[in-house]
């Protein structure tokens, strides 16, 4: 199965004030009418040489624990938008993951667990397993892109000391 980049989604993001995120933190994260914004990440993803830019994730609907979703990205210059599904739970860390799927009927996906939530500045940052390494994604609502994204970056180099952060977000993506 193809991994996805979940903005959002995938949240997984340690709280400012130290707290472990919480399945509520990533309720809350994803349940917005914005557009979820990857601003960074630290793997590159590729399409025939072309990287994937511009990524977001935009909410159809989030019931209970069901989490419906397209994720748009621009690669060479061509946007393209999957719809995708999720479904919220605790993972083994006992952290709240995100498992998305791109087909509704299948029960298990790719996992995005969300080791950082900033409540203030609404940007987190998810953990995905790309090929059998941890990889970090950081997210960030369309509202706190601009104002937040410096603060936002800072956790991202605390919570991932030995990453480069490859910028995905520019001002091109709006």
């Amino acid at each position: 199965m193809a991994y996805f980049s979940v903005p959002l989604l995938l949240v997984l993001f340690v709280l400012v004030s130290g707290e472990t995120p919480t399945l509520d933190d990533l309720k809350m994260a994803l349940n917005t009418t914005e557009k979820f914004w990857m601003l960074g990440r630290s793997y590159k993803l590729e399409t025939s040489g072309k990287e994937h830019l511009c990524v977001y994730a935009a909410k159809n609907s989030l019931k209970d624990l069901e989490y419906d979703f397209n994720q748009t990205y621009k690669v060479d210059q061509q946007w393209v938008t999957l719809h995708l599904y999720g479904t919220l739970g605790e993972g083994s860390e006992e952290l709240p993951v995100l498992q998305v799927r791109q087909e509704k009927e299948l029960r298990t996906g790719k996992p995005y667990t969300l080791v950082n939530w900033n409540r203030e500045k609404h940007c987190g940052i998810l953990k995905v397993d790309v090929n059998g390494k941890n990889q970090y994604e950081l997210y960030a609502w369309d509202s706190s892109v601009k104002g937040s994204r410096d603060a936002c970056k800072s956790e991202f180099q605390q919570i991932c000391k030995e990453c480069i952060l490859y910028e995905v977000y520019s001002n091109v993506c709006v």
